[in-house]
């Protein structure tokens, strides 16, 4: 997406994460369950003191951005190459960054 800042992601309703470059899950609310994650995850269901399930939460609609597997670190999982995606998948060029 693009806006004046430069290019960044958005969640599904609009509201802006930053910039596309950075890990979106760090600009999101986190939930953090230690119980049951043997009902969500059978085969992760060791000592809750050293499991979590971590929910990521859109800050501004409160929509469920992804769940995280329990005990993994907060990674950014890609790094889209926005010219393919353009490119190869809608047949046109990249828009010009309005940040540059």
């Amino acid at each position: 997406m693009q806006s004046a800042h430069g290019r960044i992601v958005k969640c599904d309703r609009g509201q802006e994460l930053g910039d596309h470059r950075q890990n979106r899950k760090l600009s999101a609310l986190i939930g953090v369950e230690r119980e049951g994650i043997a009902d969500v995850c059978p085969i992760h269901s060791g000592d809750p003191e050293r499991m979590e399930l971590r929910e990521f939460f859109c800050p501004g609609c409160m929509t469920l951005l992804e769940a995280a597997s329990p005990g993994f670190p907060i990674v950014f999982d890609f790094l889209t190459d926005l010219e393919a995606l353009y490119r190869d998948w809608l047949g046109r060029p990249l828009p010009a960054d309005p940040s540059a």
